[in-house]
This record gives structure tokens, C-alpha cells and sequence, in this order.
């Protein structure tokens, strides 16, 4: 039974060491037959909590626009 994998590298640099352990994690599980994606973290653009409350306040969409401006719902989270 293939399981699908998905790989979420941190690493600062494409080429990097962390980033080599996850192409190396990726072939080995692809050689035994599961399913494997790798999502650079550094080329999302992800937002981060600013304790706004604005995701309890808008029906749980996280959209606060005014407040602190920061989270706007206008990233790669989704």
C-alpha cells in the first residue's frame, strides 16, 4: 500500500544540507513505491498569528484587516 509523503523543507538555501536530506528522504521513498512532494517553506508566503483574535471574530476566516494589517488572509496558507 503507497502512502502519499509530503516533505516540508525549512531550509534557507536550495542545494543546502537540510535540503539535500530531503531529496535523499524523497528518493528513498519514492524507490519504495509511495507518493512524495517537496514544499519549500521559503517560496510561500505564510503569515504568521499576531494574537488579533480576528480568526474567532469573522466566522473563523482569518482576515483582520485594520487592526495590526499584518494578517490579512492574503498568503499561502490555504
Amino acid at each position: 500500500m503507497s502512502k502519499n509523503i509530503l516533505i516540508l523543507s525549512g531550509s534557507p538555501r536550495k542545494g543546502g544540507n537540510s535540503d539535500i536530506l530531503c531529496d535523499r528522504f524523497m528518493e528513498g521513498a519514492r524507490e519504495s513505491g509511495h507518493r512524495a512532494e517537496k514544499v519549500f517553506l521559503r517560496d510561500k508566503n505564510i503569515g504568521y498569528c499576531i494574537g488579533c483574535e480576528a480568526c474567532h471574530q469573522n466566522n473563523g476566516r482569518l482576515r483582520a484587516e485594520g487592526r495590526y494589517g499584518r494578517d490579512s488572509g492574503k498568503d499561502d496558507r490555504r
